[in-house]
């Protein structure tokens, strides 16, 4: 890459910001130009023969696009990721991949579809007793499946506890229902809970990533 290569970061620079001065310190080491792009401002063309991505209400077709922190936006930056790429620009993370890696339950069956052994783990959007009970008789943790940073995740001491803090101290907000998009959640059995939480990734027994 040249001294002239721009990069689009499809982002906020204030969500996360330690990791934003991370990327842009690693961007000034190799002489590359980082432009921020804000997620709410995509959108895309399309008519008959015709599509092409837009950014700020004018047409776009950067070089190379990073994407970060932007899943609420994932119905408009999908597409509009997708159309870059097919465009010639060169999208770093297929976005539809990037997006089922932040879904807990996505990733879990992708895992267990590629043969790679996963904690017992139960999907739902309202808990009840009997899809529960597989899981065994002793402590749950409940996690929200597109949560980040631990936040949202809950010890209960049974199946039992959990149906019952769900329906009568309103565990999830809002109403039982129809919502456009509601957070759904895994259970899976709670092994040596209590102390700190360290989430690390091991290949071919060696650890890669905490």
């Amino acid at each position: 890459m040249s001294a002239e290569t721009q990069i689009v970061v499809l982002h906020y620079p204030a969500e996360r910001g330690r990791n934003w001065d991370l990327l842009r310190a690693a961007a000034r080491d190799r002489d590359l130009r980082l432009v921020s792009w804000a997620p709410h401002l995509l959108g895309l063309w399309c008519a008959d023969g015709e599509q092409y991505a837009c950014y700020a209400g004018k047409r776009a077709r950067p070089e190379i696009v990073i994407h970060r922190t932007v899943a609420p936006f994932r119905g408009i930056a999908i597409p509009v990721l997708n159309c870059l790429a097919a465009g010639g620009s060169l999208v770093l993370n297929p976005p539809d991949a990037a997006f089922r890696s932040r879904d807990k339950l996505l990733t879990t069956l992708d895992l267990a579809r590629a043969g790679i052994p996963v904690v017992p783990t139960v999907a739902f959007d309202e808990p009840a007793g009997e899809n529960l009970a597989a899981l065994g008789p002793g402590s749950l943790v409940v996690k929200p499946a597109r949560g980040v940073r631990g936040e949202g995740i809950r010890a209960f001491g049974s199946a039992g506890a959990l149906v019952s803090a769900w329906q009568l101290r309103g565990a999830r907000p809002g109403a039982p229902g129809y919502h456009a998009e509601r957070e759904h959640y895994l259970a899976q059995p709670l092994i040596g809970g209590g102390g700190q939480d360290i989430r690390a990734y091991v290949v071919a027994g060696n650890c890669v990533a905490l």
